[in-house]
């Protein structure tokens, strides 16, 4: 959205109505054959718009060509999304892969400068909607426009605080502090990021969740964000002292000598 590039239903601040890269004509004859080949379909949208624009190419296909049992196909950042768009998402079934490191209130200037300073400033990323619905949610980082690290971007889910600038953002600031309502338990990001992250992909038999029979990856911190809170996690990627995956340590942080 830094360049006026979402579609969205309302104009932008200054008065521009971009429209989709791709128009219904065209995108619904894609999405119709992805399916019926039984592929997974991501579809990135950002505005409300492109949201709308997403999910009838989504229930297009399903009309076309009927129920499939392990339909998962998702819809990659949902910036922007009105209530009646997360409620018809999660009657489609569809995955709505999320990247909280996006919603950093320290980006909030640049929306208000895009949008002007109206309600869609307060609805941005609302995670607790999905949760609320009973939605399928991945969260993701988004290297390379993004940082990769899942712990930092944890906290940005739980906390809704600013990682990148964290005394750039006003405690006094309203539209700031109504944002605050969209942070979610740490236990709940944790799944998303986890078993959430496999199912989208047709994996959590696999892995996603330490289990028997699943690949045992997972890594070992030397901090405890449920004990220490969870502003720890700003810097919790630096805790990490294991990583191991499907059960053999690969990674072992080395001490400095004495």
């Amino acid at each position: 959205m830094i360049r006026c590039t979402a579609f969205l239903t309302k104009p932008y601040a200054d008065g521009s109505t971009p429209g989709p890269i791709w128009p219904p004509s065209k995108l619904f004859p894609v999405v119709d054959l992805a399916d019926s080949l039984d592929l997974q379909i991501a579809i990135h949208a950002i505005g409300d718009a492109a949201v709308e624009n997403a999910l009838d190419a989504f229930e297009h296909a399903i009309e076309a060509n009927g129920p499939k049992p392990d339909r998962r196909n998702r819809i990659e950042h949902l910036e922007m999304v009105t209530t009646a768009s997360i409620k018809r998402l999660t009657r489609l079934g569809v995955i709505a892969s999320l990247q909280p490191t996006h919603a950093d209130p320290a980006g909030l200037d640049n929306y208000r400068e895009m949008l002007g300073d109206d309600e869609r400033v307060e609805r941005l990323w609302p995670t607790t909607e999905y949760i609320d619905e009973g939605s399928h949610v991945a969260f993701g980082s988004d290297p390379p426009s993004a940082p990769y690290p899942a712990l930092p971007n944890i906290y940005s889910a739980t906390t809704r605080k600013s990682l990148t600038k964290p005394h750039h953002c006003t405690r006094h600031d309203a539209r700031v502090l109504a944002l605050e309502k969209y942070k979610i338990p740490l236990e709940t990001s944790i799944r998303f990021y986890s078993l959430g992250t496999a199912y989208s992909t047709r994996d959590e038999g696999e892995y996603g969740s330490l289990e028997p029979g699943k690949q045992a990856d997972f890594c070992i911190l030397n901090t405890d964000p449920f004990g220490d809170g969870v502003m720890g996690l700003r810097e919790a990627q630096d805790t990490v002292v294991e990583t191991w995956m499907a059960g053999e340590r690969v990674w072992l942080r080395e001490e400095p000598a004495a």
